[in-house]
């Protein structure tokens, strides 16, 4: 449970930085970051699973929009609007929809991460990244801790953690910090 307050802390101080900017892009950031906030909410104190990836698979998709993806976002949420009644169909666990949604959210948002680096002026860019790399080790993580449980968990934390720190920078314009 400390780990939770600690996680919670660090998003919060994390969203603080990404208020140094009024731009767009700085407003998409803490809503991805508010978004991350809600979803840790739902995996520590709700321990429900399914709502806790559905809820960041709207950070994935605000990401998405967040690197120029609105076009992406569009399709992905159109195929699942096909997809799901499928699925349900045919009594797949929620969770394992759930998490197959975020799977491609994940890499829709990791996609246009990589096509938008140069949209975004250096570090920034690089924070991108780096940022959403870390993030993917950690899912892999949390991916590996289901499977074989107790296997990565301490290892997630490595990731995650610095993962929304890079993220949150990449949205302090970094040349005007510097003067």
């Amino acid at each position: 449970m400390e780990r939770i307050w600690f996680v919670a802390v660090a998003l919060i101080l994390c969203g603080g930085i990404a208020r140094e900017t009024k731009t767009t892009d700085a407003q998409i950031l803490r809503l991805a970051l508010m978004l991350t906030l809600v979803a840790d909410f739902c995996f520590a104190f709700l321990e429900n699973p399914i709502y806790g990836v559905c809820a960041f698979c709207s950070v994935q998709m605000t990401y998405c929009l967040r690197y120029g993806g609105a076009q992406l976002c569009g399709i992905l949420t159109g195929l699942w609007a096909m997809l799901l009644p499928l699925l349900l169909l045919f009594h797949i666990e929620p969770l394992f929809i759930a998490a197959m949604l975020y799977a491609v959210a994940f890499v829709c948002s990791l996609s246009a991460a990589f096509a938008a680096k140069k949209q975004y002026p250096e570090p920034n860019g690089l924070f991108v990244v780096l940022g959403m790399l870390l993030f993917a080790c950690c899912d892999i993580c949390v991916g590996l801790n289901y499977l074989f449980p107790g296997s990565a968990y301490p290892l997630l934390w490595i990731f995650y953690l610095p993962g929304q720190a890079l993220l949150s920078a990449s949205g302090i314009r970094m040349r005007e910090a510097a003067s």
